[in-house]
């Protein structure tokens, strides 16, 4: 995030099993629609492989199928990195950062302000 206003931040959840390996390039819209979903397994889909300034910037929760930023406005200078360990995709329950400013990156993808990642698929590694 930069040095100005805070939003409500993120959470962002598998959205199930991708039945086929996504790729890893990005594409030229920002999310498209799962085409096949198997059932959720069980087992992490996401871990905190960075975070700053501390281990509560970010985090997950559900067992490992969700991430977020917390409840309430998130604070300045935040970062964080998450690692996928299944292929999946990805669900948003909440999206919120200051448009142009604080981001989210997937596959190459910057999303901002009110617009999140819906229905994109991510490879584990």
């Amino acid at each position: 995030t930069d040095y100005s206003v805070t939003y409500a931040g993120f959470t962002i959840c598998s959205g199930g099993v991708a039945t086929t390996a996504p790729s890893r390039a990005p594409t030229r819209s920002p999310s498209f629609a799962p085409t096949t979903l198997a059932p959720v397994t069980a087992g992490a889909y996401f871990q905190v492989a960075a975070a700053t300034p501390s281990s509560t910037t970010c985090y997950t929760t559900s067992s490992g199928t969700c991430f977020t930023d917390g409840p309430g406005n998130h604070a300045n200078r935040e970062s964080c990195t998450i690692s996928v360990l299944q292929s999946t995709y990805l669900r948003i329950t909440q999206f919120q950062t200051e448009a142009g400013f604080d981001r989210l990156i997937v596959n190459g993808l910057t999303y901002s302000g009110t617009t999140g990642p819906v229905n994109v698929a991510v490879a584990a590694g």
